[in-house]
């Protein structure tokens, strides 16, 4: 009888700790899925976050020309330190040049021609970094690139790196979508929007211009 009793025991504890432990398990189990769940939707936004700002600095169109400030420079006809004076409407026009040919292929696949809508913007030029300018430039930003570049407004000062447009007076492009423009408000200190650039936040608009002629070899 005892043993009998014994057994009964032993088998009322099995059937209290089986399902104990079968609880365990699947809470242990969902906890797990649940923290690998959180994990891995963290991980995708935060990739999705990172390709966004990749897509915003360096569109697919630009990729072939990802300049260092030594390039970018060296590349430019202008740089000026100049105020947006103001915005004129958009107009149809042929762009041509390095950048513009690196997407001929592009357009040409979507059936695209290269006429585009430009946006004229007149500058007043405060000073003259490197090159040549009159007291007034146009910089024409393209419907290309104009959406990647930053939103001006007039009254801004800002240092702009340009290129000439061939057969114009006084009228000049974008080199890159952020590369182009350096804020440089009243107080006259430097902050770049290429994040490639960020070594030269902050540095004074006298500090700026002497590395421009650095390497421009005009120190």
């Amino acid at each position: 009888m005892q043993c009998m009793a014994s057994k009964a025991k032993m088998n009322n504890k099995a059937k209290i700790i089986i399902p104990a432990i079968a609880a365990a398990l699947v809470v242990g189990g969902l906890s797990y899925a649940q923290k690998d769940g959180i994990g891995k939707s963290s991980q995708s936004i935060g990739s999705t976050a990172a390709t966004q700002v990749q897509q915003q600095v360096k569109p697919e169109f630009m990729d072939f020309y990802d300049p260092t400030f030594e390039q970018l420079i060296a590349d430019a006809d202008l740089v000026v330190y100049g105020q947006v004076k103001k915005f004129n409407e958009k107009v149809e026009a042929v762009i041509a040049g390095p950048a513009e040919d690196a997407v001929k292929a592009k357009l040409a696949s979507k059936g695209s021609s290269m006429k585009i809508h430009v946006t004229p913007m007149e500058i007043d030029v405060k000073q003259v970094i490197s090159g040549n300018a009159s007291s007034s430039i146009i910089i024409r930003r393209s419907e290309l690139s104009e959406p990647y570049e930053p939103e001006l407004k007039v009254g801004q000062k800002m240092v702009f790196v340009l290129k000439k447009i061939e057969g114009t007076e006084n009228v000049y492009k974008v080199m890159h979508p952020t590369g182009t423009y350096f804020d440089a408000e009243d107080s006259k200190m430097i902050k770049p929007y290429f994040n490639k650039f960020n070594d030269l936040s902050s540095i004074s608009l006298e500090d700026f211009s002497d590395k421009v002629k650095k390497e421009k070899g005009q120190n």
